[in-house]
């Protein structure tokens, strides 16, 4: 009486021995999963296809040995082909599993129709979705000698960025972002600003378009209007108590495909890095150069803040601007001399961003009308970034304004500069000047703030704009057809496909890895497509679930050749798979006696 079939087991492990390397490897790696598997009670059986001679092993793995020449995808297929296992795990035979992925293996927390990936650890490289990177100390990504930051700048770039590249017109290094792209940095002291330049690529609709920064609990702390080479500014605050500070660049209406490229090329930047402020140095100004300035100040009335003018003008070194103001940008003409004085015009919505350092801070400015409002008086109205207003102040001639800022020490906040009345360009001269700004500067308050209190931490401006160094749309015009039947694909991982975990019926309706003379990576990439499209949903497991090799192979990214992209191409067009396997898929090597167990 035939020995009852045991019970199947939850993971089949299928490894390949191709050469003497892997036969070496082979005594460990069945040792390692046997040991770990008692460990952990994980339900397996391994698999061992011998296309090469292989030593004698303990245990109980079902060893197939294949007959020289044939395929590595055939020889695999056996080894899934013969496996009884409810999920199937195609693998590598000198690779380590992490005690937290075994441990995840043995909760039987797979679910059918998915598709498992999992980064891999190669020493200190790691092979992502988005390429090949050499790891920090610290596990980070390294940035690359020509990068679009520093390499000891302390600015990480996480998934969803690509490799850095080089244009092949203008030499400009720059890196590709897809939808969602982590920036993971180690901010100065008390906060910094960073410096953002970009351009819209081809995963984007059209111009205008979103880019949206979010913190660490994804609420948007950022959001600029992109419609070709912009510098933008971000105000990060200090870092957490990790050590970190974590922001996320989104793209709303990103993700549209190449016809060409498999990936998912929403933004370029050439530029992410920390702005160095210089700290203003105090002029040494005498009464004598100031006298102009100071007189027209009495004329006005302001005989009881000649003090605090004096010691604004000569706080505001090479320019107008003195201590906590980091940035001016819309609305600021060029800075002016006439005499002894220095000055900017001003038209309206003049943008400063300040930070408060020292206690309580008075937002000081020394202005007077200029000939767009025919030397009217006016009201300078102060208002945050939101709108709300937290000044509303008379000028009339050579005014001193100070308006409390509500904001706590430390932080950083925008402000908006606009006269309640609005002239019109002065004849021979395009611009529009409404008043003229003498001094600018944050000084201590000797009043209390305002009852609202903005603890904006995180702060953005536009610094400039320009045309896109290419114009996507006009370019892809040809293409609009395709791209809109495509609609948003995902760009799947398939770099390094050491790990490939799936349900044992979505092997077999995929009838295996395609047998076919293609290079093993692009056949991989080929296999993840059709798993998509047969309906499956890719899962890339995170740290600390983690595969690794201890030794590098070396090898570079994944780069599937034209022809496999136009496969991949028609795939997401049909939104079908291509399965070129018949039904006997991996049955030409299987001994007689494993050759039905798939029944």
């Amino acid at each position: 009486m035939p020995s009852p079939e045991p019970a199947a087991p939850y993971i089949s492990i299928v490894v390949v021995v191709r050469n003497e390397d892997d036969s070496a490897n082979l005594r460990t790696f069945v040792d390692f999963w046997a040991r770990q598997s008692h460990l952990f009670g994980l339900s397996s059986e391994l698999i061992v296809v011998a296309m090469a001679p292989i030593p004698k092993i303990a245990g109980d793995a079902c060893v197939i040995e294949v007959s020289p020449g044939v395929k590595e995808p055939t020889a695999r297929n056996a080894g899934i082909r013969s496996a009884r296992g409810e999920f199937i795990l195609s693998t590598e035979i000198d690779l380590v599993f992490s005690d937290e992925l075994m441990r995840f293996l043995a909760s039987r927390q797979l679910k059918k129709r998915r598709i498992y990936r999992i980064d891999l650890h190669e020493g200190d490289r790691l092979h992502a979705r988005e390429g090949r990177f050499q790891l920090s100390a610290e596990g980070l990504r390294e940035n690359q000698p020509d990068d679009i930051t520093g390499t000891e700048s302390g600015i990480h770039f996480g998934e969803g960025w690509f490799p850095a590249e080089r244009d092949r017109q203008t030499g400009e290094a720059f890196r590709w972002i897809e939808n969602a792209a982590p920036v993971i940095l180690r901010a100065p002291a008390g906060g910094g600003a960073l410096l953002l330049e970009l351009e819209p690529g081809p995963g984007v609709g059209s111009l205008p378009q979103v880019l949206q920064a979010l913190d660490r609990t994804g609420a948007k702390v950022a959001e600029w209007t992109v419609a070709g080479r912009t510098s933008v500014q971000l105000w990060v605050p200090p870092t957490t108590q990790d050590g970190c500070q974590t922001f996320r660049l989104s793209v709303p209406d990103g993700g549209r495909p190449l016809l060409d490229d498999l990936r998912i090329l929403n933004f370029r930047f050439f530029r992410c890095d920390w702005v160095h402020f210089r700290k203003p140095t105090p002029r040494q100004t005498g009464l004598l150069n100031l006298r102009p300035t100071l007189t027209r100040l009495v004329r006005s009335g302001g005989v009881n803040t000649l003090t605090g003018a004096i010691r604004l003008l000569r706080a505001a070194g090479d320019d107008v601007f003195g201590a906590g103001i980091e940035y001016w940008g819309h609305g600021w003409h060029r800075l002016e001399e006439a005499g002894s004085e220095r000055f900017r015009w001003l038209s309206s919505d003049a943008e400063l961003v300040v930070r408060v350092a020292g206690g309580p801070q008075d937002l000081c400015i020394l202005l007077e009308p200029g000939p767009s409002l025919k030397g009217h008086p006016f009201h300078l109205q102060v208002r945050l970034a939101d709108g709300a207003k937290i000044g509303n102040v008379r000028v009339n001639g050579l005014t001193l304004v100070r308006v409390p800022i509500p904001a706590p020490d430390g932080s950083v906040t925008a402000v908006v500069l606009t006269p309640d009345l609005q002239g019109e360009a002065v004849p021979g001269d395009s611009r529009v000047l409404n008043c003229r700004v003498l001094a600018c500067a944050c000084e201590a308050s000797d009043r209390p703030a305002a009852d609202l209190v903005h603890s904006a931490n995180w702060t953005a401006v536009t610094v400039s704009r320009q045309p896109p160094g290419i114009d996507w749309e006009a370019r892809l015009q040809r293409q609009r057809r395709e791209r809109a039947e495509i609609g948003h694909p995902p760009f799947l991982h398939v770099n390094a496909c050491d790990f490939i975990l799936m349900d044992r019926e979505l092997w077999f309706d995929l009838r295996g890895f395609p047998e076919s003379d293609y290079p093993r990576e692009c056949l991989n990439t080929l296999f993840c497509y059709n798993a998509h499209f047969a309906g499956a949903t890719e899962e890339v497991l995170r740290e600390p679930l983690r595969i690794s090799r201890v030794r590098s192979l070396d090898r570079p990214p994944v780069v599937p050749d034209q022809d496999l992209v136009w496969l991949v191409t028609q795939m997401r067009r049909m939104q079908a798979p291509a399965i070129l396997n018949l039904d006997s898929w991996g049955t030409a090597v299987l001994p007689a006696c494993l050759a039905g167990r798939e029944e």
